[in-house]
């Protein structure tokens, strides 16, 4: 389906060059209009840079990333009618990139707490129901 290109260099990440794909974000550069201006692609890279070279995990899924993504960038150009629909489906990254990057630790926390308690409220509730269902 994607065709074939062969990629000899990864980008460097966070090497300051705003240029598309010279800074490794390839997807959301393909599926962004003005890729050098764009706010999502900034959050993108920031979030790279700051979070996810810094961790072993991260780095490989930046790396396989970068291995990847260059011929569904490809995919994408040459197929323009996708770029709206890869747009909507990059929001939930660039949501949690922009969160992860813009808010302080203690935000982090409540925020996190704060879905720990709905989950576990959850929980409760829908063993509370199959106990009820079952007693009837």
């Amino acid at each position: 389906v994607f065709p074939q290109t062969s990629y000899t260099s990864s980008p460097t990440p966070g090497s300051g060059n705003n240029n598309s794909d010279d800074d490794g974000c390839f997807i959301a550069s393909a599926a962004s209009g003005n890729p050098d201006n764009d706010s999502s692609i900034q959050s993108l890279r920031l979030f790279r840079d700051t979070c996810l070279i810094n961790d072993h995990a991260g780095s490989l899924f930046v790396s396989a990333y970068y291995n990847i993504s260059p011929p569904v960038a490809d995919y994408i150009n040459s197929h323009p009618s996708l770029k709206p629909l890869m747009r909507t489906a990059l929001l939930p990254a660039v949501g949690v990139s922009t969160v992860s990057v813009s808010i302080n630790l203690t935000v982090k926390i409540t925020i996190i707490s704060i879905l720990l308690l709905i989950s576990f409220l959850m929980a409760i509730t829908k063993r509370r129901r199959v106990i009820f269902s079952k007693s009837n």
